[in-house]
């Protein structure tokens, strides 16, 4: 796939978090100076892979995330013609519950258990 085809053809989007901040591959896009052709906005990034099946839509997620969802619905996983940066994933609670010990905790597990699988793809690589 060329670049040209990818931004032409019709592409399923999440729904951006905040009005003001666009996902990853738009930011990157606009640095870029293009936009792709959105078709659908979603409310939530996984619900997209099951709209695919049957159709042209393109989805551009991650490859691991694609993987998964391939593993049980029929989708083809195609690299993207551009080079997208690497997704960065944030942890966001409501300040009502943001300094709870039960949520620093969640958090912190879940920050540890990101950092040893990173460790370990990086002694894979």
């Amino acid at each position: 796939m060329t670049v040209e085809q990818y931004l032409q053809a019709p592409h399923v989007v999440p729904m951006p978090y905040s009005p003001s901040h666009r996902g990853v591959v738009d930011t990157h896009l606009a640095s870029m100076r293009v936009a792709r052709n959105v078709r659908v906005v979603l409310p939530f990034f996984s619900i997209a892979p099951h709209l695919l099946p049957g159709t042209d839509l393109l989805f551009t997620t991650t490859r691991h995330f694609a993987q998964h969802y391939a593993k049980f619905l029929p989708l083809a996983i195609v690299p993207a013609p551009i080079a997208f940066p690497r997704m960065r994933f944030y942890q966001l609670w409501h300040d009502r519950t943001h300094h709870s010990a039960g949520h620093r905790w969640f958090r912190g597990l879940l920050t540890a258990t990101g950092e040893k699988l990173w460790q370990k793809k990086g002694a894979r690589n």
